[in-house]
């Protein structure tokens, strides 16, 4: 019986985890601030990223705060200068600047790691 047990917990550590998909709820984090923004988490747990609850891609600058991301020439995920805001909190400068950005996060999936 001992040995069967012992066969049995050697397959299951042997075999690969599965990959897990992140939740995709919004949830608030607390800028450096202290001012409150809503993300949603993508991905699993070997490629994820941040997206605004509207779709735009964003990452931690080196002060802790969440920025709307660039993605450079050579696919590299970069926080911008511009901080994000809640969709209501947005001003006219921060509307005019989303125009130009892109909002599918699916592009960006693939490099988040580079």
């Amino acid at each position: 019986m001992l040995a069967l047990l012992l066969i049995a917990s050697s397959s299951a550590l042997a075999q690969k985890p599965s990959k897990v998909p992140a939740r995709r709820d919004s949830m608030a984090v607390c800028q450096p601030n202290g001012t409150s923004v809503y993300v949603v988490l993508l991905g699993d747990e070997h490629k994820r990223l941040y997206t605004t609850t509207d779709g735009f891609v964003v990452k931690k600058n080196k002060k802790g705060y969440f920025c709307y991301a660039k993605q450079s020439c050579n696919g590299i995920i970069k926080p911008s200068h511009r901080i994000i805001c809640n969709i209501g909190q947005r001003s006219k400068q921060d509307n005019r600047y989303l125009k130009r950005m892109k909002k599918n996060p699916n592009l960006y999936i693939g490099n988040i790691l580079k």
